[in-house]
């Protein structure tokens, strides 16, 4: 029976007590130890250090995609395994590896051995593993206005959806290298083999309509897009030159003038709990 730890971030957009005690007995129901509750960001995520020395065998993380990046980099070195629950706002991670399953019930298939264990796909580069993908390109400014929709920010949400719309039409563009073509973002996501790559467009009102509005539900990947293949690694710039904005698994972050990422897998295991072929796999 394994040693189980659970974090769960108390700011996520899904986060409730009750449900987390539901997920939390249900580990346990068949006979492993649910030793101990994290709640984030009020506790820091566990170490590798910390899970090795208390013996753990697996860290459930109930949370949004960022949330569970965070407890991979700091499980990194860690021979144990994830459980991502749906705890988030987009939830894309638990839903490749669980298909639309609720928390609950990717719970019990865990502790009924209902799953498998393995290094899932990422993407690496800048200085970052993203488990969900990377995009890049002005118009990760809607990533703001998905923040103060997550938290019920009303008040700036006028001012973020302007700046969003401003960025997307007059920032500068993204290109791939080897592609003559220019996007307002580029979204690089790990598939099963390489990196699949879809640049995003924008190319009258209606279409940047219809790509806000996508953000606004909460998965831009419904927005107005191309497909561009797949590559084992690319690199990508902006016109202007400048450093290139990125969103990692959601988060902000800042990439270099000229952006390099390869594909991987990831430092440490993952709960597989659908039993189909995950939806993005590449042959």
């Amino acid at each position: 029976m394994s040693k189980i730890w659970m974090a769960a971030n108390i700011h996520s957009g899904s986060y409730d007590k009750t449900l987390c005690q539901s997920v939390s007995g249900a580990l346990s129901a068949e006979g492993h130890d649910m030793a101990r509750m994290i709640e984030c960001p009020h506790e820091a995520l566990p170490t590798a250090a910390e899970l090795t020395a208390a013996g753990v065998d697996a860290l459930a993380v109930f949370g949004g995609d960022g949330t569970v990046n965070g407890a991979l980099r700091s499980a990194q070195g860690w021979n144990g395994h994830i459980l991502a629950l749906p705890g988030g706002t987009m939830n894309l991670l638990a839903r490749t590896l669980h298909g639309d399953a609720d928390s609950e019930t990717i719970a019990r298939r865990y502790a009924q051995g209902h799953s498998r264990i393995s290094p899932i796909p990422v993407v690496i580069g800048e200085g970052e593993t993203a488990l969900v993908g990377v995009i890049a390109g002005p118009t990760t400014a809607w990533g703001e206005v998905r923040e103060d929709m997550r938290h019920f920010n009303l008040a700036d949400m006028p001012g973020s959806i302007a700046d969003a719309w401003t960025k997307t039409f007059g920032g500068a563009q993204v290109r791939l290298d080897g592609d003559g073509a220019a996007y307002p973002a580029l979204f690089i996501e790990p598939a099963e083999h390489a990196l699949r790559v879809t640049g995003f467009t924008a190319e009258g009102a209606g279409q940047l309509f219809a790509h806000g509005l996508s953000w606004l539900k909460g998965d831009f990947r419904e927005g107005p897009h191309e497909t561009l293949g797949a590559r084992a690694a690319l690199s990508l710039s902006a016109d202007d030159g400048k450093p290139v904005g990125l969103l990692v698994d959601g988060e902000e972050s800042a990439g270099s003038a000229i952006c390099h990422f390869r594909h991987g897998l990831s430092a440490v295991d993952f709960v597989y709990t659908m039993q189909e072929s995950p939806a993005n796999d590449v042959s």
